[in-house]
């Protein structure tokens, strides 16, 4: 008999937005950043979604073929999906979001692998 695959649990929103706030590092912004991912979840998850038909589970490289956009556009769609504008700078998103594209990008892998939870 086969061992069964380990299965990837789903990922609940409190969870990836604590983690994505953090990776943001906004400092005393940090509960704003998780309010306002809450709220505007669903326009995260179709940046999530975007990056998970480009790039599967790999790293976001930028690429002339296709495939993954660079870190920049992915961050940019995050930053506008969280609608940082009414609480941040979106330059200051999009530049930290760039610099710890490796924890945000990690995020957005486990979602490909496991989804996010259904949240009742």
């Amino acid at each position: 008999m086969l061992p069964t695959p380990a299965v990837t649990p789903c990922k609940h929103k409190a969870d990836s937005c604590q983690e994505l706030c953090s990776a943001l590092e906004c400092g005393p912004l940090h509960v704003k950043c998780k309010l306002f991912c809450s709220m505007h979840f669903h326009k995260l998850q179709g940046t999530v979604g975007g990056y998970c038909e480009d790039c599967g589970t790999g790293s976001a490289v930028a690429t002339s073929t296709g495939g993954c956009k660079s870190p920049v556009q992915y961050c940019k769609d995050v930053c506008l999906a969280i609608e940082c504008l009414n609480w941040w700078e979106l330059a200051k998103c999009e530049v930290k979001c760039v610099a710890n594209f490796g924890d945000v990008s990690g995020m957005f892998q486990q979602a490909c692998k496991a989804g996010v939870c259904v949240e009742e």
